[in-house]
């Protein structure tokens, strides 16, 4: 159960830093591209992450439950943000996301 949790936390929280590379793949197969969307590819890397994260649980024989593999995505995936907001102590969540420009 612990191989889950940590693959679940290491699948959401590893999934803005997999997107760019899964849109490159799925750019590639064209299908995949209309299916998708331009703004479902967070969920889909998400998607492909526990996919990927279920069948290692299944490889190593690690009892593997899909509600703590998404519960441990999701708090993977937000928990920096929830972190900043109680620590910074503001009541605003737009106030604690630090928003990159690309310029």
């Amino acid at each position: 159960m612990i191989v889950t949790m940590l693959l679940g936390a290491a699948a959401g929280y590893a999934t803005p830093i997999a997107e760019p590379r899964v849109k490159e793949i799925s750019a590639k197969i064209d299908m995949v591209d209309k299916i998708v969307g331009e703004g479902g590819y967070t969920i889909f890397t998400l998607l492909v992450l526990l996919f990927l994260a279920a069948v290692v649980c299944a490889i190593i024989g690690a009892s593997t439950s899909a509600v703590w593999l998404t519960l441990f995505a999701v708090i993977g995936m937000y928990g920096q943000k929830a972190y900043q907001v109680f620590k910074d102590g503001k009541q605003d969540v737009e106030d604690a996301i630090v928003v990159e420009d690309d310029e």
